[in-house]
């Protein structure tokens, strides 16, 4: 997607069901998260920090703090099976696999 067409999906998100959560450490955006507060539990949908601000315990930090806004004990998030970093991220943080979504189709199998 190019600029305008990110831009377009972060609003339609917006005025939807989802809230747009943005992480500064001083005045630097670091990163953001977009949680939909129409799901029982929550639903964390995204959650970005930034490269240059990776790895040096922002997005735990960030995790903290809105977990802490949120005043959420339980939260759902989807994580890409390949995206193993990711995994460990989550599960140091100690959320906990609960199904494994599967999907078939010809691009699937041509891989």
């Amino acid at each position: 997607m190019d600029d305008r067409q990110l831009r377009d999906r972060m609003n339609a998100f917006i005025e939807s069901e989802y809230r747009a959560y943005v992480f500064e450490v001083g005045k630097a955006v670091v990163g953001y998260a977009l949680v939909n507060h129409a799901r029982t539990p929550l639903y964390l949908r995204q959650f970005y920090i930034g490269r240059e601000h990776r790895r040096q315990g922002c997005g735990r930090e960030a995790f903290h703090q809105l977990r802490a806004t949120l005043g959420a004990t339980d939260l759902d998030l989807e994580v890409l099976v390949s995206n193993e970093r990711g995994r460990r991220f989550w599960r140091s943080l100690g959320f906990r696999e609960r199904s494994l979504y599967m999907r078939i189709s010809d691009a699937c199998a041509k891989s």
